[in-house]
């Protein structure tokens, strides 16, 4: 709403208003109706006014010669409640002396006064307020700052730097936060070593119980293992960053096997070996028993036949037979798999398999004639 006065004594040729605006009080001025206000006319309103820019306005007289007699400029201060949009961060990145380039995409408000930059060690924590770039108000033909430098120190276990940004225009209308830009540090520290807490043997596999690294920025955890205490180390296996337990079952019996670990970061440090362990498999010197066993009579003698699926030199049977208080003794030795006595000696019978390592086996089930 532009309101006016206009003193007496007023002219007799005087026609009429013009009314005209300008986004600066000494540029060029566009009138804003197609005819002349009338000579009564003191007031008029704007509705193409310009929301984010100054609006100079000009009131001129004219007379019937078209004589003008200008006022001069006034600006009018609009009421700006609307905070800028979210900014926009493009890329941030660290050198090796440490110092931070933070670029943000340029907001499209035309009243955007600039920015304030937080940093922050860790993203749940409270962002503080680092770096601001603004322009003053008589400055908004220039253009408003997004490249920010930041210094931050490279000796630090946590390795990323984190950052928020927020623009205010010149009615110091806020917008909301950026999103956080995670920015890695150049990293120079190893990881954690892991520990090797356990490990257990048994027959068939080899367990191993574990802590491993702690590190943050730590992206895999590699297995080693070998056979000869002074051969290099061998990857063997990638673990997951949660597991606690190892079960080796690509092992083979009475083989030593020696095992460490190591830690890779994101920045390719890794940590030492971690101290070496081994581990063996052991034979429990149980066999298999006998199959099939079978008993028959024939021209006067007993005969014994069984199958046995893992023959071989170093194998051999005993027979047992129940004597008169029921209990299986030692009767007699086979190599083959069979056994033959005198019918008269005839009673029930059991095998037994042994081998000349001392493995032997549970006694077979029993056969009577």
């Amino acid at each position: 709403h532009i309101e006016w006065e206009m003193q007496a004594p007023i002219a007799g040729d005087f026609k009429g208003f013009a009314i005209s605006r300008s986004e600066e009080n000494n540029g060029t001025f566009t009138l804003l109706h197609d005819k002349l206000l009338p000579q009564t006319a003191r007031k008029f309103i704007d509705k193409s006014f310009l929301m984010d820019k100054t609006n100079y306005y000009l009131v001129q007289a004219v007379d019937t010669a078209n004589n003008v007699s200008s006022s001069f400029p006034v600006a009018v201060t609009l009421i700006d409640s609307i905070p800028p949009s979210k900014p926009i961060f493009i890329k941030g990145k660290i050198d090796s002396t440490g110092v931070v380039t933070v670029d943000i995409k340029k907001n499209p408000e035309a009243d955007l006064m600039g920015y304030r930059l937080y940093r922050s060690n860790a993203a749940e924590h409270e962002f503080s307020a680092i770096k601001e770039g603004f322009l003053s108000i008589d400055s908004m033909g220039r253009d408003v700052k997004t490249v920010y430098k930041d210094t931050v120190t490279l000796k630090s276990l946590t390795p990323y730097i984190y950052y928020r940004v927020e623009a205010l225009d010149f009615n110091h209308n806020t917008s909301e936060f950026s999103e956080i830009l995670k920015v890695k540090r150049p990293d120079k520290i190893a990881p954690t070593t892991p520990v090797f807490k356990k490990i257990k043997s048994t027959e068939d596999v080899i367990e191993l119980q574990f802590a491993l690294s702690k590190s943050i920025d730590v992206k895999e955890q590699i297995l080693y293992r070998k056979t000869d205490l002074k051969a290099p180390w061998e990857k063997y296996q990638i673990l997951k960053n949660d597991q606690l337990t190892f079960i080796d079952k690509n092992v083979k019996k009475g083989t030593i096997y020696y095992y460490s670990m190591k830690a890779i970061d994101e920045s390719e440090n890794a940590s030492e070996y971690a101290v070496p362990v081994q581990g063996k498999t052991y034979k429990t010197g149980v066999r298999p028993p006998v199959e099939d066993l079978r008993i028959t009579t024939k021209n006067g003698e007993v005969t014994l036949v069984w199958s046995y699926k893992d023959l071989n030199k170093e194998t051999y049977f005993v027979i047992y037979k129940k004597n008169k208080d029921g209990q299986f003794v030692r009767h007699g030795r086979s190599l083959k798999l069979r056994f033959s006595e005198s019918e008269k000696n005839k009673s029930i019978y059991a095998v037994k398999v042994f081998t000349t390592d001392g493995g032997q086996s549970k006694l077979s089930k029993e056969v009577s004639i």
